[in-house]
């Protein structure tokens, strides 16, 4: 399955990752999920598939290496939702989420060779890993982002990280609610609460396909 955005001459062309492994005979995958739950239903999902060449990372993506707390939901309906994050108070009220220790790791250490698709949902730590890889984002030719808006965050301004994709050689398209939207729409929502956008972002340049294609997530 392929989704193709088009917007001003510029066409961005994704498939999904299950997809990759049908079309290309050679890809590697790592995959990070800081959530020991989830991370367990990732391991069983890869194991029971048969996917080859995945490397799984039971921790989050954060500038240093060590530990921090992640926020979970009480939900013991669904614990493993997918608003588990590092950040406090950005999904959940008081009351409605539970602290937990994950190990962190730098997303820098594990770029080095190209990457064809770099694919971030990682709810509010976006400007923080992306600032971590800034002097490796010339050796990714894509970037399917989601874009989370705190306003308790500290961090995460949506202005450096679309400053940071343009000096690291990316056009972009921005998406709010399944729609394509410019900067001056972006601003014009409300950032009093928390909302998302979905940054697809592609190296200016033509550049040659690897033969040995690369995905990391």
């Amino acid at each position: 399955m392929e989704a193709t955005i088009s917007m001003n001459g510029m066409r961005f062309s994704f498939v999904n990752e299950k997809e990759f492994f049908s079309l290309y005979d050679e890809i590697l995958i790592v995959a990070f999920e800081p959530h020991p739950d989830t991370f367990r239903m990732l391991t069983t999902n890869v194991r029971q598939n048969h996917l080859k060449d995945v490397t799984l990372v039971n921790a989050a993506l954060s500038a240093n290496y060590g530990e921090m707390d992640f926020y979970v939901s009480r939900d013991t309906v669904s614990p493993t939702n997918a608003f588990c994050t590092g950040i406090q108070g950005s999904w959940y009220g008081h009351g409605e989420y539970r602290t937990i220790k994950v190990p962190t790791v730098r997303l820098s250490s594990y770029i080095t060779r190209n990457i064809d698709l770099l694919k971030v949902d990682i709810e509010g730590m976006e400007e923080v890993v992306l600032k971590d890889i800034e002097g490796q984002l010339r050796a990714i030719e894509a970037i399917k982002m989601e874009y989370h808006h705190i306003s308790s965050a500290r961090v995460n301004d949506l202005d450096v990280i679309l400053a940071l994709l343009k000096d690291g050689g990316f056009d972009y398209v921005l998406e709010h609610d399944n729609k394509v939207i410019n900067l001056s729409q972006v601003y014009q929502i409300d950032t009093s609460a928390p909302f998302l956008l979905m940054i697809t972002a592609q190296r200016k340049e033509d550049t040659t396909p690897s033969v040995e294609q690369s995905l990391i997530m």
